[in-house]
């Protein structure tokens, strides 16, 4: 069940920058989501690397390379952390988060017909419309395949793959 209470709030001074969520964050918080971070980005590439073949994998590679701005990584870990929880405790649910939002992007990509994405050319133009579609495809597996190897009860991994 869950509690329709508010959690308690933490004060803490307005001398540090805020976070995506508003809260501010001390320096040793805002180090812990950094480090939790370029955590995703290896889960990212490593669930890419272990579950992918050539020459799709080094497609998928590539484009997960130019990163992007994990915005919805750094939503999911602040989350966490405003929870109680440490950040890298949910490295695996970040990185199925990030994963999919970039299989989005290299379909959206070709629909649309951008080529430049994070300032290099999209997946469609360096291998063309095929290949794109391959790639983004492939990526809309890697989300359940990152949270595969996580501590959480299989009955949650099941309900957030397919949610």
């Amino acid at each position: 069940m869950v509690s329709t209470q508010p959690a308690p709030l933490r004060l803490v001074s307005e001398q540090h920058p805020k976070s995506l969520l508003g809260v501010s964050q001390s320096a040793a918080a805002e180090a812990m989501l950094e480090r939790a971070l370029d955590a995703v980005h290896q889960q990212t590439l490593q669930t890419a690397n272990a579950h992918l073949s050539e020459p799709l994998r080094s497609m998928v590679v590539e484009h997960l390379q130019t990163r992007g701005k994990q915005v919805r990584a750094h939503i999911a870990l602040q989350a966490a952390q405003a929870l109680g929880h440490e950040p890298m405790t949910i490295v695996a649910i970040a990185a199925a988060c990030e994963l999919l939002h970039n299989a989005t992007l290299v379909h959206d990509d070709l629909q649309d017909g951008d080529t430049v994405r994070r300032g290099e050319p999209t997946v469609w133009v360096r291998h063309g419309d095929a290949q794109a579609i391959n790639v983004g495809d492939a990526m809309l597996m890697l989300p359940t395949l990152a949270l595969e190897n996580t501590m959480l009860m299989p009955s949650v991994r099941w309900y957030i793959a397919t949610a």
